[in-house]
């Protein structure tokens, strides 16, 4: 055998050899293994969570961005009333809110009554029009993630939103226990 032939060999064993001992490709046939997800996604394979009602509040205070994060305005929206965004042809709806969001497969919950992962749902349209909305969370301010898609997705509205302060919430303290 010549000098090529016994490379070539030893090469294609030691790619062997690596593809073998790299993890999960070693695991004796049966069940796999189901990786744990620390996403807030809820999946089929996890009991679900106890729901909580959604809380009622007066109203919510959030600041505004634009697409380049130029501050726009800092407006208390009311449930399912119609604020007007200064300088832009946008008006805001705050439709849900959420004490401990959490996203299942059947979408958004409420898992319980305790502020520990506060979000808001807000409708954005043009008119009578709505073009789209957005989640805005109290943890993570300035959120930009489209809830439509299509053809009124974020970049045509540009639109973000940071929670500044919540009115009206009757919740217990985040000190209790989660479900």
């Amino acid at each position: 055998m010549n000098g090529k032939a016994i490379a070539f060999i030893v090469i294609v064993v030691v790619v062997g050899l690596a593809i073998w001992l790299l993890p999960g490709n070693n695991e004796p046939d049966g069940p796999a293994s189901v990786p744990q997800n620390r996403m807030m996604t809820q999946t089929s394979e996890t009991p679900a969570h106890q729901h909580a009602d959604l809380p009622e509040i007066d109203s919510l205070r959030v600041s505004v961005q634009d697409s380049t994060g130029t501050d726009l305005a800092t407006l208390v929206l009311s449930p399912d009333e119609a604020v007007s965004v200064p300088g832009t042809e946008y008006s805001l709806k705050l439709t849900d809110f959420y004490t401990h969001f959490m996203m299942e497969d059947a979408g958004p919950v409420n898992v319980s009554p305790h502020p520990e992962n506060q979000a808001a749902r807000i409708e954005i349209y043009s008119g009578d029009e709505l073009v789209d909305y957005t989640w805005t969370f109290e943890k993570v301010p300035f959120f930009r993630m489209s809830g439509m898609g299509g053809p009124h997705d974020r970049a045509s509205t540009g639109l973000a939103f940071a929670v500044v302060d919540v009115y009206g919430l009757d919740a217990p303290h985040a000190e209790s226990p989660n479900p």
